[in-house]
């Protein structure tokens, strides 16, 4: 009798809230009304809010699966990924426009045969991009400088580039492997899911909830 009202019990279609307490509903609402900067109507009919014939509003749902499945397989819970880690405000992800801090292309130079080949028969401790053509490895790491705004040393040891010796090496291929797996999971392999999604040029991404001080290197 103490329990809080339930959201299902005061809205109508309630998918993502439901069992949740209906206080939490509208303030959730504004919150992602504001990490998308968009109105309540971008995603609702007005005045029958609990219409599902925006396509937005499905989208929507589907992103809060995707970020529980996120959260609960690599974060543990604790709230590291949110709306705001992609959208920053904006309905549509915005996308790094610098240029890389460092360019591969200087410490990667391959012959034309050697550019054709698998990577992992070019390069030496090869692990997340095998079968992919060596040739395309030096834009691969201009893109992970990019959207990270680091220069290649943050995950390689200079001129040992195959060593593992800095921890960022692992990190950036345990991300990799949720790339993939959250492509595959929701986008059928091919989706907008990339480094630069949630990074957006900063080594840490942000989630919304805590301010953002680390720089990189």
């Amino acid at each position: 009798m103490d329990a809080p009202v339930r959201a299902e019990e005061v809205f109508k279609s309630i998918e993502i809230f439901k069992g949740k307490p209906a206080a939490q509903v509208l303030p959730a609402m504004n919150a992602i009304r504001g990490t998308l900067g968009v109105s309540c109507t971008y995603c609702h009919t007005q005045f029958e809010w609990d219409k599902n014939d925006k396509p937005p509003k499905q989208t929507t749902r589907k992103m809060f699966k995707m970020m529980g499945y996120i959260e609960g397989k690599y974060f543990d819970h604790k709230n590291k990924v949110t709306c705001w880690t992609c959208h920053r405000g904006h309905a549509e992800q915005p996308r790094p426009t610098g240029k890389p801090p460092e360019d591969a292309g200087q410490y990667i130079q391959l012959n034309p045969e050697d550019a054709k080949k698998p990577a992992e028969e070019v390069f030496h401790n090869i692990q997340s991009f095998k079968g992919l053509p060596a040739g395309k490895v030096p834009f691969v790491m201009n893109f992970f400088s990019q959207s990270l705004g680091v220069k290649c040393s943050h995950c390689h040891v200079q001129d040992h580039w195959e060593k593992d010796d800095v921890q960022a090496k692992q990190t950036a291929r345990n991300m990799l492997s949720m790339v993939h797996d959250v492509l595959n999971e929701y986008y059928g392999g091919n989706g907008p899911i990339s480094c630069s999604g949630c990074h957006q040029g900063k080594v840490k991404p942000e989630n919304g909830l805590e301010p953002s001080t680390q720089k990189a290197p």
